[in-house]
């Protein structure tokens, strides 16, 4: 009885891990997002932006990648999920085109 018991519970917990895998997809040609569009950079001051890391010419800061978290009174605080500066406890802001020209 504890042999059964236990060999249920092993194919419930195995089930339960398998199941939250994402099915395998294959590629398709030319499908993938980063491929065509290389990642943007952004002045979190102004509206420019880059295809690569660098400072803003205008504002003399560096360029924060598109779908980070940044501060804004800190720009070298930079995080890839949502959270608070560790300078001054503020929101982190997800830097996107808008943002940028905001």
């Amino acid at each position: 009885m504890k042999k059964l018991l236990l060999i249920l519970l092993s194919c419930a917990f195995a089930q339960g891990v398998y199941a939250q895998e994402a099915p395998a997809s294959p590629a398709k040609a030319g499908s993938h997002k980063h491929a065509t569009s290389p990642a943007k950079f952004w002045c979190p001051k102004c509206e420019y932006s880059a295809p690569e890391r660098g400072d803003c010419p205008t504002h003399n800061v560096a360029l924060i990648k598109e779908g980070t978290y940044y501060c804004t009174e800190h720009n070298s605080e930079v995080s890839a999920q949502p959270g608070k500066c560790t300078q001054c406890n503020k929101k982190l802001t997800k830097m996107t085109a808008k943002t940028a020209k905001s």
